[in-house]
């Protein structure tokens, strides 16, 4: 299913509002606070894995940048999946907050370093969401008793 941009721009911000909402609700103790975390976190994670099919437009499709643009969703949703297991504190949270952090540390590394002609508004778009993913899941990685 191929979504379009404002569609996913949409989708993206409800389901950043959704996890948030959960969050904040998770932070005041409120009942089916962790119902809403868990299923924002998750639509969001999936999500973010999705769009490495739908990020680059059909006529711009080159299969050398697939795979940095297919690490950047992996990270992403590997980041939005390690901050629900840290507020949850579920087991290895902190461990797949690590790995959150190499991928977008990878992903950035491998962006900054594509030497090939690159559709520039993509990657920039990309890493729009992989530093502030990084730093935030960064942080939480660091926070042992989080």
């Amino acid at each position: 299913m191929n979504l379009t941009k404002q569609t996913m721009k949409t989708a993206e911000r409800s389901l950043l509002i959704i996890a948030l909402l959960g969050f904040g609700m998770k932070m005041l103790h409120l009942p089916t606070a962790a119902i809403v975390l868990t299923i924002g976190s998750v639509l969001l994670a999936t999500l973010y894995f999705l769009r490495g099919k739908t990020m680059i437009p059909e006529t711009n499709r080159d299969r050398s940048h697939l795979p940095i643009i297919t690490l950047g969703s992996v990270s992403l949703g590997v980041s939005v999946l390690a901050l629900l297991l840290k507020v949850q504190h579920w087991p290895f949270a902190t461990s797949f907050a690590l790995l959150g952090v190499v991928l977008c540390a990878a992903t950035i590394f491998a962006v900054t370093t594509s030497r090939k002609p690159s559709p520039r508004e993509t990657f920039k778009r990309l890493l729009l969401r992989v530093v502030p993913a990084l730093l935030l899941v960064g942080v939480v990685a660091l926070m042992p008793f989080i």
